[in-house]
């Protein structure tokens, strides 16, 4: 945690990457949380460990987001079904370790 300390003693934070102070309520809306879930089972699951400020929290959003290689739900891709399976296809070809 970044907490700092004002002369008064009141507390504050900062941003873990760029050090910028964060903004009220700054703090409480910049969370990610990811969890992947297989039926009833949770398989993965991940969340920012650091205290970041609005434009480093997007940056870090941005970049775990376009990792991942399947389309998103709300994408062209995801509403094209072919599409969508032959991008599962892959993916359970490289899960596997066969060829696609």
């Amino acid at each position: 945690m970044s907490k700092r300390f004002y002369d008064d003693g009141e507390v504050y934070h900062v941003c873990d990457h760029c050090g910028h102070k964060l903004m009220e309520g700054e703090l409480e809306r910049t969370g990610i949380f990811i969890t992947i879930i297989k039926g009833s089972d949770v398989r993965f699951e991940w969340w920012n460990k650091g205290e970041y400020c609005y434009e480093c929290s997007d940056a870090l959003f941005r970049a775990i987001y376009d990792s991942l290689p399947v389309p998103e739900r709300c994408t062209k891709e995801f509403r094209d079904e072919d599409m969508a399976k032959a991008i599962e296809g892959v993916l359970i070809a490289r899960g596997s370790g066969m060829d696609s």
